[in-house]
């Protein structure tokens, strides 16, 4: 496993945090240009100010999805399939249901836990800015084998406690009830809450990456405690259904989560399964506190999630 450093640790940031997106490889950062406005590009240096700052917008429409949109002037990141043929990526005023400005991070082990490839929904392809003639453009180009990776880096607090995004693979993590400040807790094959803060690995959980390409927005979610994976136990559409551990099954949908950041609670994610559409919740009958999954178009506190580092486990794994 690769080793986990502050620049690589920080996984997903929040929406509307200040972040900076950079190059793995090269150290190079993306952003805009001061020249042309239209068109994103790649610095060599860190050179800490605006133009190299970007926020997030969690999409409505493809959760899982986000506008990248700079800091600096508002415009949002946008890609192109021109007539050409040639997929280019310009800066735009944001609309927030377009498609093509529409991007996910994929993460990815090529280079290390902790980087992300940035898919274009639209394009279906991944942000570029070394394979381009003039140095520093920015394209979405089909790279096959050769993946270029990003690290998202932004002001990050390891304090206990303190709300995260979403952490990269591997690393462990708490998941608590944003009403009822209650930890999810997996003993045997059975998902409920628990009162008790403790770092022990019932209340442990990791994000691993599926295969199937066609859900790149989504991960499975692993119990460390007891090695199996958090699986709805409903069908397509169904209204309510039971949550429980099972053995890893990489083809079936049900172990499939999308985090989805809250759009009224601050902080906040929803777990949505893949498959069923319904977001985890807690209840709803409360009947043993055990977790159940249920369709809702409007947020429930109920059914919302903060995620946070767990700093002993965490201490551990930058160490070995």
């Amino acid at each position: 496993m690769a080793r986990l450093t502050t620049e690589n640790m920080q996984g997903i940031p929040q929406p509307y945090t200040p972040f900076k997106l950079m190059n793995a490889e090269f150290a190079r950062f993306l952003s805009v240009s001061t020249e042309n406005t239209a068109n994103p590009v790649a610095e060599d240096n860190d050179i800490n100010t605006l133009p190299i700052y970007w926020y997030l917008i969690s999409s409505v429409k493809r959760e899982g999805f986000y506008n990248i949109v700079s800091l600096k002037n508002g415009l949002a990141l946008t890609g192109h399939n021109s007539s050409s043929g040639e997929r280019e990526v310009f800066m735009q005023p944001l609309e927030e249901f377009s498609e093509k400005q529409l991007w996910t991070m994929v993460p990815t082990k090529i280079f290390a836990d902790g980087f992300y490839r940035v898919q274009n929904y639209s394009t279906k392809v991944d942000l570029q800015t070394v394979a381009a003639g003039d140095g520093n453009k920015v394209t979405t180009i089909d790279t096959g084998d050769k993946v270029e990776t990003f690290s998202l880096q932004w002001i990050f607090s390891f304090a206990e406690g303190i709300r995260q995004g979403i952490p990269p693979p591997s690393m462990p993590f708490r998941i608590m009830n944003y009403q009822h400040l209650r930890f999810v807790y997996g003993e045997e094959k059975v998902l409920f809450l628990r009162d008790k803060i403790n770092t022990l690995r019932e209340q442990q959980f990791r994000l691993v990456v599926p295969r199937l390409k066609e859900w790149r927005e989504s991960y499975l979610i692993e119990s460390l405690n007891m090695n199996l994976f958090v699986t709805d136990d409903g069908v397509s559409k169904a209204e309510i259904a039971g949550v429980q551990l099972a053995e890893k099954d990489e083809k079936d949908l049900n172990q499939y989560w999308i985090i989805v950041p809250s759009k009224k609670f601050d902080g906040g994610f929803r777990l949505r399964n893949a498959k069923t559409k319904g977001y985890l919740i807690n209840g709803p009958t409360h009947a043993g506190n055990q977790l159940s999954s249920m369709s809702s178009i409007d947020e429930w506190p109920d059914q919302v999630w903060t995620i946070s580092l767990v700093i002993p486990a965490l201490e551990h794994h930058i160490h070995e």
